[in-house]
């Protein structure tokens, strides 16, 4: 089995490197463009680890974790 990450950034350019990157690894990837689509993408899947940018528009890092 592998491991699902949340990669979270508003910047769409990060998130598509993370996400080629870290598919290349074999992880399974999903992404959010905003806090908000985070914590509900989180609380409707199973996810092992969270990749989250700090600055985002809206609520930011700090108030998803």
């Amino acid at each position: 089995m592998t491991a699902r990450i949340l990669v979270v950034d508003d910047v769409k350019a990060n998130v598509d490197l993370l996400k080629t990157r870290l598919e290349q690894e074999y992880y399974e990837v999903l992404a959010a463009f905003d806090g908000h689509t985070a914590l509900e993408t989180l609380k409707n899947e199973a996810i092992d680890i969270v990749l989250l940018d700090i600055m985002m528009p809206g609520i930011d890092g700090f108030e998803v974790c």
